[in-house]
């Protein structure tokens, strides 16, 4: 395996831009948002009614041991009114995981309780400020 393939395994960077990223990453667009990620960085995209959710690695539901990362992010997406309904809803849940949520206009990005993928912010240095999101800060280079 080469090297480049394991620098930044499991890894995310998301902004407002498509990145200059290894072509073999995922995108997905959530909301004004481009998120990358690297190939073994599990994604899982839901819905409900004016919710939105991306799931970035591994979730896990104890209640429901057979349940999958899709059908985790559906449960969330169709069970969550509002951040409140969305935050009750994820303290059971375990795993190493960044869920990013939108309702309505506006998007939060929740780490695992346990905060074990981080998340590095930073704003570019053109007169627009872009916002960049990921998991090491090497990846805004």
């Amino acid at each position: 395996m080469k090297e480049e393939k394991l620098l930044f395994r499991r890894q995310f960077l998301a902004g407002r831009k498509p990145a200059d990223v290894p072509s073999d990453w995922g995108v997905v667009r959530f909301n004004d948002l481009y998120v990358h990620f690297h190939p073994d960085l599990s994604a899982s995209v839901a819905s409900g009614k004016s919710e939105k959710i991306l799931i970035l690695g591994e979730i896990f539901d104890p209640r429901n041991i057979d349940a999958d990362n899709q059908t985790i992010a559906q449960t969330l997406a169709t069970g969550t009114s509002d951040f409140d309904d969305f935050e009750s809803n994820t303290k059971p849940l375990g795993g190493r995981w960044v869920c990013f949520v939108a309702i309505g206009d506006e998007l939060r990005i929740y780490p695992d309780a346990g905060a074990t993928h981080t998340i590095f912010y930073t704003y570019s240095t053109t007169p627009e400020k872009d916002l960049w999101l990921g998991t090491q800060p090497g990846l805004f280079a």
